[in-house]
């Protein structure tokens, strides 16, 4: 148990933090971090509700987001960010806004929240107080994998591009219809912007969002480029640039850290083909129907079928686009009038093609820059 007085104590901490700059805890803190980085789940006990369906997810550079739902209740899922930080090699204090905290102590694979004076919550529904780890693709085992869970969090709440850095710790995220949210460690409250237009390079893959507000002034510059964090070891697919001026600053500051494009909740769905360029698909011309894609958006994977053959592949987002990774496809002979040329044309102009990206009411439409273009309705 963390006695009240140490506790408070590093309260007292995390607060003057606020003021002075992030808390470091070297080595130790950053290996911890590495190790609870990921979601955690769990019901915890509710004294006017069935129970707090909680889903926590833990960042690399000591940043959170908190989503709870009161089940049996019918109000809603509620959405909390802040950073969290160490106070020993196994206790964990989430900073919320308005100065509320909760402690949390790592309990073998579990995580177990503290009451109020840091201690261990008693009584016959103690044992209840404990989240899971939620297994994603960082827990089965893939070396620097994409935390998958945080991109579907983002993606289901329209987030359109996420970025993070460390030493310090900070965070960032774009949605083109709503806005750029960026946040430090020790920030009260995240900074926040109207939508803007990006600037866009026209000999490079740059791409600069930049916003002025009563608050502060943010510029963020994306370079379309491998990047892995420094702390996780987590793959991007951009270096990000910001320089932000508001709050406590009198000078603007410059962080570093990566980022990638999320891809739209609506792409999450399965799209047969209805035209391509200007040839109308009869799906009676395929012996298995006519061709389609499913996408698997937070993850990037699509699969589908060439109209006889079945194809699989990856996909990577990027601004209101794709790219398709080479797609791979059976082998086998298809019966019908040009349907083995028509599988072949269909998977050489998607196989490594960038296209952007459209919706208009159930339809998709996917544009190549050498004029292809592709139109799939969501399948029932």
């Amino acid at each position: 148990m963390i006695a009240r007085s140490s506790f408070l104590l590093a309260l007292a901490m995390l607060t003057a933090c606020a003021q002075t700059g992030p808390l470091t805890g070297g080595q130790e803190n950053a290996d911890l971090a590495r190790r609870l980085t990921g979601t955690w789940t769990g019901d915890l006990p509710c004294a006017d509700c069935e129970a707090v369906r909680t889903e926590l997810s833990l960042r690399p550079d000591h940043t959170f987001e908190e989503r709870t739902e009161y089940l049996g209740t019918g109000g809603g899922i509620f959405t909390s960010l802040g950073t969290y930080l160490f106070i020993s090699d196994s206790t964990l204090v989430l900073e919320k806004a308005r100065g509320q905290r909760v402690g949390y102590r790592v309990d073998g694979d579990r995580l177990r929240m503290l009451d109020q004076e840091g201690g261990r919550i008693t009584g016959d529904l103690a044992d209840h107080y404990l989240l899971a780890r939620e297994m994603d693709a960082t827990d089965r085992g893939a070396e620097h994998s994409v935390n998958i869970a945080l991109v579907r969090d983002k993606m289901l709440r329209g987030v359109d591009f996420m970025a993070s850095g460390n030493e310090p710790g900070w965070w960032s995220e774009i949605d083109l219809e709503e806005g750029i949210t960026f946040s430090r460690m020790g920030d009260a409250e995240p900074f926040r912007t109207p939508a803007v237009e990006p600037e866009r390079a026209q000999d490079a893959d740059v791409m600069r969002f930049r916003a002025t507000t009563e608050s502060g002034t943010l510029d963020l510059q994306l370079v379309a480029s491998d990047c892995q964090d420094n702390m996780s070891g987590e793959p991007f697919t951009n270096h990000v640039t910001v320089t932000f001026q508001g709050g406590r600053d009198t000078v603007p500051s410059t962080y570093l850290g990566c980022g990638r494009w999320i891809a739209p909740a609506r792409l999450h769905d399965s799209w047969g083909l209805v035209r391509f360029n200007t040839d109308t698909i009869d799906p009676g011309s395929f012996g298995k129907g006519a061709p389609y894609l499913e996408f698997q958006a937070a993850e990037g994977l699509v699969m589908g079928s060439a109209g006889c053959n079945s194809l699989t592949g990856g996909f990577t987002p990027g601004y209101r686009s794709i790219r398709f990774g080479d797609l791979a496809s059976t082998e086998m002979w298809c019966m019908g009038e040009g349907v083995m040329d028509f599988e072949a044309r269909f998977l050489k102009a998607l196989s490594g093609g960038r296209f952007d990206l459209s919706f208009t009411n159930v339809e998709l439409t996917l544009r190549h820059a050498d004029g292809t273009e592709l139109v799939f309705r969501r399948m029932d």
